[in-house]
């Protein structure tokens, strides 16, 4: 499959193409180095009618640009056998550790518009049927150790961080999930550690079934003990 993702070059977004690339999918990227502007969703969407892909992967974060972003890509594919896959944060569906770390104040942008993406994307995600077949996921991590966190890093003995491999390889089980189906939400993080030695994974999966008759959402919640090597 031909997949386009933003932010390509580093991080979560280089662990997720270089991933990907390994199980043969074609991958087109988009950041400032390639020409791109990913604060600004127009340039991204003309960037992507150019490549035509069949999965868009919705890395990149820049102020109000996520959700615009999604809503003017769904507009154009809900018809379609695409699949639009958000990365967005835990930090969207609660804010709690924020302010007990103290620095609430500077992220409430951050959390703000990972709170709207995730609102944006379970609501687009229940319109998937035999009719609107472009499929809408969320993949929402907890604390992930990239340049962006650089400034938690002093916190690193009190709290487990994810690593973008990890992320990687959810987002990979997303992509290769059958078409008929339909991973809502994927939400995980690590538990707090006063040593970071505890290496728990807990996530959520919502899925529907799409071949014209509505299920509803399955739910559930495991552990799980890090990717495979």
């Amino acid at each position: 499959m031909k997949i386009a993702i933003t932010g390509h070059t580093k991080g979560i977004g280089k662990c997720i193409m270089n991933l990907l690339e390994k199980d043969g999918h074609e991958i087109v990227g988009a950041s400032t180095s390639t020409g791109i502007n990913v604060m600004r969703p127009k340039s991204v969407m003309n960037w992507i009618d150019k490549e035509d892909p069949d999965i868009f992967i919705n890395n990149v974060y820049a102020p109000n640009s996520q959700c615009n972003i999604l809503y003017q890509l769904y507009e154009k594919w809900q018809y379609l056998d695409k699949h639009i896959i958000n990365l967005s944060s835990t930090s969207g569906e609660s804010h709690t550790h924020f302010q007990q770390m103290g620095f609430n104040k500077d992220w409430t942008p951050y959390v703000s518009d990972k709170a709207r993406l995730n609102f944006a994307s379970q609501y687009l995600s229940e319109r998937f049927n035999k009719d609107h077949k472009c499929r809408v996921s969320n993949v929402s991590p907890g604390f992930v150790k990239t340049q962006a966190t650089t400034m938690f890093q002093p916190f690193i003995e009190d709290y487990c961080f994810c690593t973008p491999e990890e992320v990687a390889t959810f987002v990979k089980w997303v992509v290769d999930s059958p078409k008929h189906i339909q991973i809502r939400y994927l939400s995980f993080n690590t538990g707090n550690s006063t040593i970071a030695t505890r290496r728990d994974r807990t996530y959520e999966t919502r899925a529907v079934k799409a071949d014209g008759v509505s299920y509803g959402s399955e739910s559930g919640t495991q552990t799980w003990d890090g990717p495979e090597k």
